[in-house]
């Protein structure tokens, strides 16, 4: 339901606000705003082997601190978490762009 999306989402803000700035950097460009790591790296100055890096220790990260926090909050049984988080991450774009404004919400 919409709630728990919210709510997800909410973690999701919560868990990258807390990684360092550049990681949260190259994450948002890359995943959120849809870069290659090509046009990445050549914003950043850094080589796309290392951001391949920073992407995949976030994406782990948020891999597990996510479903955890989620468990924990809502009560949820696991196989429930894990459907919700896995529909969250496949909307990841659309849900950030929304909360920050840069989306319309479906009528």
């Amino acid at each position: 339901d919409r709630r728990c999306d919210v709510f997800a989402l909410g973690i999701m803000l919560f868990e990258l606000a807390t990684l360092p700035r550049h990681d949260r950097m190259v994450f948002k460009l890359h995943v959120i705003d849809g870069l290659s790591l090509d046009q990445v790296a050549a914003l950043v100055g850094r080589h796309r082997s290392s951001l391949h890096r920073t992407v995949e220790r976030v994406r782990a990260r948020l891999g597990a601190d996510v479903p955890r926090r989620l468990a924990a909050e809502l009560a949820a049984p696991s196989a429930e978490v894990a459907e919700l988080v896995a529909e969250f991450w496949s909307q990841l774009s659309l849900s950030v762009a929304r909360m920050l404004g840069d989306a319309p919400l479906p009528a």
